[in-house]
């Protein structure tokens, strides 16, 4: 699954995993990456934690070193693992290791956690850049968030989840940070996966039930990167169907 000389961003989901009967248990899966990770090569996993300043009190200060990710057992097996760094974002920090894995600065807090200058910008912008889907399917895609941040869309300057009470501001040891550009709802992320497998080669394999994707970065934000800017709603939940989307879609209906 891991090659020479290549940068991964892993998403896995160890329900899938385990049904399929390539590990028994997250350390042994994360065990095995490991081992299997060539020296000449990088492995990255997100390990958001969405540490949000919120209108109501007793909402969790992110701390780089404590905090658990909340994006799936084996991401928070991966973050405790040794020789494996956290980037300090509040909301959307990712974990590293390898050959490259200094590549990305840790310290570094940015306005658009998953926009210019963050980690993923960095990780994008790498040659031989890719991302695995391990037993998840393309809801789990973040780089889709980038790329809806490439297209400039002007909605994603408005906060979609204050619904929820939950402020642009993130919230760390280190600080306060305002958050120009949040990441929204990525349930309709999967109407990308269409698009990418009738246009550019999706490398599928199977172990068992288990379905793992390898998909090229600078590939997938060429083909689609054109199709969200000519259309902003290609990766929005269909109206009436998710607040989140809607309140983006009210903000594109004003255009």
């Amino acid at each position: 699954m891991l090659q020479e000389n290549r940068h991964y961003l892993l998403h896995s989901s160890f329900k899938e995993i385990k049904q399929s009967g390539l590990a028994g248990t997250p350390n042994e899966f994360v065990t095995m990456l490991l081992n299997e990770l060539p020296e000449t090569s990088s492995l990255m996993m997100p390990a958001f934690t969405y540490s949000f300043k919120k209108s109501a009190p007793g909402y969790e200060i992110f701390d780089v070193v404590n905090t658990p990710s909340k994006v799936g057992v084996v991401a928070e097996t991966f973050r405790c693992s040794h020789n494996v760094i956290r980037s300090c974002d509040p909301t959307h920090s990712f974990c590293a290791t390898g050959a490259h894995k200094n590549y990305f600065d840790q310290f570094t807090i940015t306005n658009a956690p998953l926009g210019k200058g963050s980690i993923l910008d960095k990780f994008a912008q790498m040659d031989n850049a890719y991302v695995i889907l391990c037993g998840t399917d393309f809801s789990s895609f973040t780089l889709l968030h980038y790329i809806e941040y490439l297209a400039e869309l002007p909605c994603l300057k408005y906060n979609p989840w204050e619904y929820l009470g939950v402020l642009a501001e993130a919230v760390s040891q280190r600080g306060t940070f305002v958050r120009t550009e949040i990441p929204g709802c990525s349930k309709s992320f999967t109407k990308a996966e269409k698009i990418l497998v009738e246009y550019i080669a999706v490398n599928s394999i199977f172990h068992n039930t288990l379905r793992i994707v390898t998909l090229n970065v600078q590939e997938t934000i060429s083909l689609l990167l054109p199709l969200v800017k000519s259309n902003p709603r290609l990766l929005l939940c269909d109206k009436g169907t998710c607040k989140p989307c809607d309140t983006r879609h009210k903000i594109l209906d004003t255009l």
